[in-house]
C-alpha cells in the first residue's frame, strides 16, 4: 500500500466517522519512503482527539512506525492517550501503552491505529476504563 493511500484512508476515516463533528489537518507530508499526518478532530460530545501518525516504507513493507492519539475533554483534561513512544520499558506491552486520565497513569495497551481509536469512541466505551 502506498504512503499516500495510508494518509488518504486516515482522512476518509475521519470524514466518515459519525462521532467526528469536524477535523483539520495540521500537517501532512509524504515522500517516496515515508509519510506523516497530524490532525485535530472535534468529537460530537465536545471532546478533542489529536492524531499523529508516521509511516515508513522499508523493503516493500509499509509500517506505522509511530503514533499518538491524544483524547481530551473540552476543558483540555486528558481522557486517554495511546502511543508507542519508547519511554515506558516497565510496561509489559512496551512500547505500546496508554495514559489514562493523568499523564503519569500508564497502562498496557495493544497496537493502536486510528480505526481502533475511532471505534472505541464510536461505541461509547467508558472514558475511564478504555484499554
Amino acid at each position: 500500500m502506498p504512503i499516500r493511500q495510508c494518509i488518504e484512508e486516515s482522512i476518509l476515516l475521519l470524514t466518515l466517522s459519525p462521532i467526528v463533528e469536524s477535523f483539520s489537518i495540521l500537517k501532512k507530508r509524504e515522500t517516496e519512503g515515508d509519510g506523516f499526518i497530524r490532525a485535530k478532530a472535534v468529537i460530537t460530545d465536545g471532546s478533542l482527539l489529536e492524531i499523529s501518525m508516521y509511516w515508513q516504507l522499508t523493503e516493500d513493507d509499509l509500517r506505522l512506525l509511530s503514533y499518538r492519539f491524544h483524547w481530551q475533554d473540552e476543558t483540555t483534561k486528558l481522557i486517554k492517550r495511546w502511543d508507542n513512544a519508547k519511554h515506558h520499558p516497565e510496561i509489559k506491552t512496551f512500547p505500546f501503552h496508554m495514559h489514562a486520565g493523568e499523564e503519569k497513569e500508564v497502562k498496557e495497551s495493544g497496537v493502536m491505529e486510528l480505526f481502533d481509536v475511532l471505534r472505541i469512541l464510536e461505541t461509547g466505551a467508558e472514558k475511564i476504563d478504555v484499554v
